[in-house]
C-alpha cells in the first residue's frame, strides 16, 4: 500500500508541474469550443471548423502524451516545445488509431443497446486504452536501446483500486457537468477541467505502472554520469519573473561547458524555470550561473542539491564578485570565464577533490574546443552565443564587464565568426550579436563588418556611441547588415557626470552622433539611467528634453544601481549608502542606495510611473503604442455608451 501511496503522490507531483498541460486539453473539450463556435450553425464551415479542430486535438494530446512518458521515465525532466513537436511527429498516429479504436466500440455498443450513456462508457474505455497506448510509446521510444518486451505488467490490487476510483471520481464529474450545464455556467466549467484532470493523473499513473514492469528503462536515466547547467530565475517582481518567461534563453556559457565537457557525461539545461523538486538529485555536478538579481534563487538551488550529495559549482558574475558569499552555498567558486577552468574542475570533481575557488585564463585550443562544439551544436544554441567581442575598451564606474573579463577585451577570430553566421544563416537571417560593445576596436571591427557583408543577413548589437565618429564604420556596419543598434547614453547631454570622463565625455555629441547613425538607416534602442550624484528630481525635464532630441526607436530609463564588481558598489560599500544586500531587488529598477539629492521614498514612488512615461514619450514605439491604447479606448467608451442607450 506504500508503495501505491508513493506512486499516486509522485503522479500527483509531476501533474501539477505541468498543469499547462490540462489546461491545454481543456480548451480542446468539445463541451468547451462548442459553447462559443456553435459549429452545427454555421453550415459547411462548422463542418471545416470542426475537422480542424478535432486535428488541433489529435496534435496536442498525442505531444502531451509522449511529453508526459518523457517525464515519468525520467528521459526529461522538463517541458521543451521542440520536443513537444518530436513527440506530435512521433505518436499521432498511435493516437488517432486508439480513438478510432475508441469511437468503434462505442458506438458498436450503442448499436445493439441505444439507450446506453456513451460519454461515461468512453471513460472507462479509457483504462485499457491507456495501457495500450503507454505500451505502444514506451515500446516504439525505448524498444531499440533497452529491448523492452510486452506481456511483463503486473498491477497490484492497490493499484487497480486506485485506477478504478480515478475513473469512477471521472464519470461522477462529468455526469454533474452535464447536469449543471443550464444552472452554473462556472460550475459546469469547474467540473469539465477537473475530468481533465484526472484523465491525465489516471494516463500518469498507468505509464508508471508500465514502467514499472521495465525498471531498466527509469533505472538507466537516473543511473548515468550527469551534469546540471543551471540559470535561475530572476528576481524583481513577479511580472518581471513573468516577462523573463516569454523571453527564455540559454546564456552562453552553456555552449562552454559543453564543449568543454569530455564524453560520457549527459548534460542537463534548466534556464529561467520555477524550479520544481523533482529536478533535484544525487550524486550529480551542478553548475550554475549566478547573476546579483538571481543569486537568492542560486543559492537555495545549491543548498538543495548539496542537501541531497550533490556538487555544485558556481559561476557568472555575482558569485565571481562575492566569492565568500557564494562559498557558503556551494563548493566552489570560478572567478571569471569558465573556459581556463572547466576541465580541471571536471577533473577534480571525479577525484573527489574540488577545490574552493578556480580561476585561470583560456588557452587558445580551450577556446577552439567551444568553437568546434558550436560547429555541431543545436542551431538555436548557437544562435544565442554570437559573441565577436568580450569585454569593453570603457570602464564605467557602474559596470562590472571590466571586473569579470579582468580588464581585458578578447575578440573571437574573424573567420570563426563568420563559420557559425554561414552555419546558421539557411535557417536564420536575423541575428542578436552578444556583445558588450562591438565597438570596442575599431581595426577589428571594420575587419569584422567587411567579412560579413557577403553573408546578406541582418544584424543588431550593443555598442558605445562612438562608433557614429567613424564615418567609414558606421557605413560598413550598414552595408554588413546593421539594423539596430543598443547604445546607454546613461546621462544627459549637459550632465554634471561629463566631468568623470570615459564615455560619458561624449555627452555633448550626443544629438550629432545619433543623427549620423539614423541617417544610415539604422534604428537605435536608447538606454538612460537615473540617479547620479548629479541628478536632482527636478532635473528630470532634462532626461526628457535630451531623449526627446536623440528621440530613439525603443527608449528605456532604469535606476542606476550598486553591482556587486563595480567600482560604484564599492564607493558605496565605503559611503555606507547602501540601503540594503537583498540581492533579488537588483534589478535596475529599484532604488538601492541613498542618492545625494534625491528623496529614496519620492523616487521609490515615483519611478515606476517616471520609467514607464519615458519610454512612451521619447520613442516613436512607445508613441505608436498610446496612439493604439486611445483608440482602443476611444472605441470601448463608444461602444459602453452605445449599449447603455439601449437599456430601457
Amino acid at each position: 500500500m506504500s508503495k501505491t501511496r508513493s506512486l499516486v503522490q509522485s503522479a500527483f507531483h509531476l501533474l501539477n508541474t505541468y498543469f499547462s498541460a490540462v489546461i491545454l486539453i481543456y480548451f480542446c473539450e468539445e463541451n468547451i469550443w462548442s459553447l462559443y463556435l456553435q459549429p452545427d450553425s454555421l453550415g459547411p464551415s462548422g463542418i471545416i471548423l470542426l475537422a480542424l479542430t478535432y486535428l488541433l486535438k489529435l496534435i496536442i494530446y498525442s505531444g502531451i502524451y509522449g511529453t508526459l512518458v518523457e517525464l515519468c521515465s525520467y528521459e526529461e525532466y522538463c517541458v521543451s516545445l521542440q520536443r513537444f513537436w518530436r513527440n506530435v511527429n512521433d505518436f499521432w498516429i498511435p493516437c488517432l488509431f486508439l480513438q478510432i479504436i475508441k469511437i468503434a466500440v462505442i458506438f458498436g455498443f450503442y448499436a445493439f443497446i441505444p439507450e446506453f450513456d456513451m460519454i461515461s462508457f468512453g471513460l472507462w474505455l479509457d483504462i485499457p486504452l491507456f495501457f495500450g497506448l503507454a505500451a505502444l510509446i514506451i515500446r516504439k521510444k525505448y524498444s531499440k536501446k533497452f529491448r523492452v518486451k510486452p506481456g511483463l505488467l503486473k498491477l497490484s490490487y492497490s493499484e487497480g483500486c486506485v485506477l478504478l476510483g480515478l475513473v469512477v471520481a471521472q464519470t461522477l464529474a462529468s455526469l454533474e457537468a452535464r447536469m449543471t450545464l443550464d444552472i452554473s455556467l462556472s460550475a459546469f466549467l469547474s467540473l469539465i477541467l477537473l475530468t481533465k484532470y484526472l484523465h491525465l493523473l489516471l494516463l500518469i499513473l498507468i505509464i508508471k505502472i508500465v514502467l514499472k514492469a521495465c525498471p531498466e528503462i527509469p533505472d538507466h536515466f537516473q543511473s548515468r554520469k550527469e551534469i546540471f547547467l543551471i540559470n535561475p530565475m530572476a528576481g524583481g517582481s513577479i511580472l518581471v519573473s513573468l516577462s523573463i518567461l516569454c523571453f527564455r534563453y540559454h546564456p552562453s556559457v552553456f555552449a562552454v561547458l559543453k564543449g568543454l565537457t569530455p564524453p560520457g557525461y549527459h548534460i542537463r539545461t534548466f534556464s529561467r524555470l520555477f524550479w520544481r523538486k523533482r529536478y533535484y538529485r544525487p550524486n550529480t555536478l551542478v553548475a550554475l550561473t549566478c547573476h546579483t538579481c538571481n543569486s537568492f534563487e542560486a543559492y537555495k538551488i545549491a543548498k538543495e542539491f548539496k542537501k541531497r550529495g550533490s556538487r555544485v559549482i558556481m559561476g557568472g558574475p555575482h558569485a565571481a564578485c562575492l566569492p565568500q558569499e557564494a562559498l557558503e552555498f556551494c563548493d566552489s567558486v570560478v572567478m571569471g570565464d569558465a573556459e581556463g577552468v572547466w576541465e580541471d574542475i571536471i577533473k577534480d570533481y571525479e577525484s573527489g577533490s574540488l577545490k574552493p575557488v578556480y580561476q585561470a585564463e583560456a588557452t587558445d585550443a580551450q577556446y577552439k574546443k567551444v568553437h568546434q562544439y558550436l560547429l555541431s551544436a543545436p542551431l538555436p544554441e548557437v544562435k544565442d552565443y554570437l559573441e565577436t567581442t568580450h569585454g569593453c575598451k570603457f570602464h564605467c564606474d557602474f559596470c562590472a564587464v571590466n571586473t569579470l573579463c579582468d580588464g581585458k577585451v578578447r575578440h573571437k577570430p574573424v573567420a570563426e565568426f563568420v563559420e557559425l553566421l554561414q552555419k546558421l544563416r539557411p535557417r536564420y537571417k536575423v541575428f542578436n550579436f552578444i556583445d558588450s560593445n562591438i565597438y570596442s576596436d575599431p581595426q577589428y571591427t571594420a575587419e569584422l563588418f567587411e567579412a560579413l557583408k557577403p553573408l546578406k543577413i541582418k544584424w543588431y548589437a550593443s555598442s558605445s556611441i562612438d562608433i557614429a565618429a567613424n564615418e567609414r564604420i558606421l557605413r560598413l556596419a550598414k552595408e554588413s547588415g546593421c539594423i539596430g543598434l543598443t547604445i546607454g547614453y546613461e546621462i544627459w547631454d549637459a550632465s554634471k557626470e561629463q566631468e568623470h570622463g570615459g564615455k560619458f565625455s561624449m555627452a555633448h555629441k550626443y544629438l550629432e552622433y545619433t543623427k549620423r547613425i539614423k541617417k544610415t538607416g539604422i534604428i537605435i534602442k536608447g538606454h538612460f539611467i537615473l540617479g547620479f550624484d548629479s541628478d536632482r528630481l527636478e532635473n528630470l525635464w532634462n532626461y526628457w528634453k535630451c531623449g526627446l532630441a536623440i528621440f530613439p526607436f525603443f527608449s528605456v530609463m532604469a535606476l542606476l544601481t550598486p553591482l556587486p564588481g563595480s567600482k560604484f558598489y564599492r564607493d558605496m560599500l565605503e559611503q555606507e549608502r547602501l540601503m540594503n544586500i537583498n540581492w533579488r531587488w537588483y534589478t535596475t529598477f529599484w532604488l538601492m542606495f541613498k542618492t545625494k539629492h534625491m528623496g529614496y521614498l519620492r523616487l521609490k514612488i515615483l519611478f515606476p510611473l517616471i520609467t514607464g512615461l519615458f519610454s512612451l514619450t521619447t520613442s516613436p514605439n512607445g508613441w505608436l503604442l498610446i496612439n493604439i491604447f486611445v483608440i482602443v479606448f476611444w472605441k470601448a467608451t463608444g461602444f459602453f455608451l452605445y449599449a447603455t442607450s439601449l437599456q430601457p
